[in-house]
C-alpha cells in the first residue's frame, strides 16, 4: 500500500534527529529559475500565483502532494494490469463493496475520490471512506490515514493523530507503520522517548525486511542498557506469540468479487476463442442437416438436457477428420461444449 518512509524524512544518515528544510523549490514556468517558498504556506497539492523574482513574470507554484503520488502507486498495485475501461469498472465495483462495508473497497473508493480517478475529485469523501476502513480495523487504511495526518493531506497536520493510527496499524503487523512507530518512540517528539518500544517496533519491521531497519536496530542497541535490551526482547516475544495466535485471514468481499470477475473474464475469453477457431466455420453446414439434428436431438443438449445456449457440435472434431454428416453432429449446451474441447468423446 502507500509507503511513508518516516525515518528517512526525519533523520540523517547517522540516524540522529534533524529538522527538515522549511523551504521548497519550484521552477518558474517561464524562465525555469528556482523559486523558494515556505512549505507551511501551502498544503499538499495546493497552488499559489506569485511573481518570479528572476523574470518578473507571473507564475504558479504547486506544493508537492506525496499522498497523491503514493495513492497512485497503491491504485496501480491494487488494480494490477487492468486497462483504463476496466479500472473504471473496478471503481464502480468498489462503490458497491463500500456500501457492503468491505474495507478494501472503501480504500479504493477513498483513493479514487482523492485522485479524481473515475470520480469527481472530493477530498472530504476520500477522508470519509479511508477513515471508515481504518475505524473498521483495516491495517492498510489505518496506516494510510496516519500518512494523511502526517502530511496534512485533506486533513490538518496532526503528528499525534498520525502516530495513533500508525500504532494501530503496527499492532496488526503493518511493517512500514512499525518502522514509523519505532522512530517516533526513538526521537520522543510526539510521544515520550522510549528506547525499549523504539527497539521493539524497529526490530519487528526489520524481521519483515523493511529496508535499513536492521542497521538501525544495531545502532539503537548500542545506545541501550542491558536491562533495556532484555526488556525489549521480552516485548518482541510477547508480540510475536500474540500474532501467531491470531486466526488466519479469510478472503473478504473484495477478494471474492475480483475472483468472480476473473472467472467471468476467463469464460468470456474461452467462448470467444471457440467462436474464432480457424479450422471450422459453422456456416458451412447445410441448413437441411442443421434442421435434422435439431429435430433428432429434440432441441436440447445431448449431455445434460439443457435447452439454453445450444451449439451444433461435431462428435469427432473437424480438426481430427470429422465430417459434417448427420451422424457426426449433435446439440450441446455452451457448458458441455466448452468442457468437451477438442477431445473425441
Amino acid at each position: 500500500m502507500i509507503e511513508q518512509r518516516h525515518r528517512s524524512s526525519c533523520a540523517n544518515d547517522e540516524g540522529t534527529s534533524e529538522q527538515s528544510s522549511q523551504y521548497l523549490k519550484c521552477a518558474c514556468q517561464h524562465c525555469k529559475g528556482h523559486i523558494e517558498f515556505n512549505e507551511n504556506v501551502l498544503g499538499p497539492g495546493e497552488v499559489l500565483t506569485v511573481i518570479c523574482p528572476h523574470c518578473k513574470e507571473e507564475t504558479t507554484i504547486t506544493s508537492p502532494d506525496p499522498f497523491a503520488e503514493n495513492a497512485t502507486t497503491a491504485m496501480d498495485q491494487l488494480l494490477g494490469t487492468c486497462g483504463p475501461n476496466e479500472r473504471t469498472d473496478v471503481v464502480t465495483l468498489a462503490m458497491k463493496g463500500s456500501v457492503s462495508g468491505d474495507p478494501i473497497s472503501m480504500q479504493i473508493l477513498g483513493f479514487a475520490y482523492y485522485l479524481g480517478f473515475a470520480l469527481k475529485a472530493d477530498h472530504a469523501e476520500a477522508v470519509r471512506w479511508i477513515y471508515r476502513a481504518a475505524a473498521g480495523g483495516n491495517a492498510d487504511a489505518q496506516f494510510n490515514l496516519g500518512c494523511m495526518y502526517h502530511w496534512g493531506s485533506a486533513v490538518g497536520k496532526d503528528s499525534l493523530q498520525a502516530f495513533t493510527w500508525w500504532l494501530k496499524a503496527a499492532e496488526k503487523g503493518h511493517v512500514i507503520a512499525q518502522n514509523n512507530v519505532g522512530y517516533s518512540y526513538e526521537i520522543g517528539e510526539v510521544v515520550q522517548q522510549d528506547y525499549v518500544e523504539a527497539y521493539k517496533w524497529t526490530s519487528l519491521a526489520a524481521s519483515d525486511g523493511h529496508p535499513g531497519a536492521q542497521e538501525h536496530c544495531n545502532e539503537l542497541a548500542a545506545r541501550m542498557t542491558a536491562e533495556q535490551r532484555e526488556k525489549s526482547y521480552h516485548c518482541i516475544e510477547e508480540f510475536e506469540n500474540a500474532q501467531a495466535e491470531q486466526p488466519k485471514p479469510t478472503p473478504g468481499w473484495w477478494d471474492k468479487a475480483m475472483a468472480e470477475r476473473q472467472e467471468s473474464a476467463e469464460r468470456y475469453l474461452a467462448v470467444l476463442a471457440l467462436a474464432r477457431r480457424p479450422h471450422y466455420d459453422r456456416r458451412q453446414i447445410p441448413s437441411q442437416v442443421r434442421q435434422q439434428v435439431w429435430v433428432r436431438d429434440d432441441a436440447k443438449c445431448k449431455k445434460c438436457g439443457s435447452r439454453e445456449l445450444l451449439h451444433l457440435d461435431h462428435i469427432i472434431p473437424v480438426s481430427k477428420g470429422g465430417s459434417d454428416a448427420l451422424e457426426n453432429l449433435e446439440l450441446l449446451c455452451q457448458s458441455c461444449n466448452l468442457a468437451k474441447g477438442a477431445k473425441i468423446q
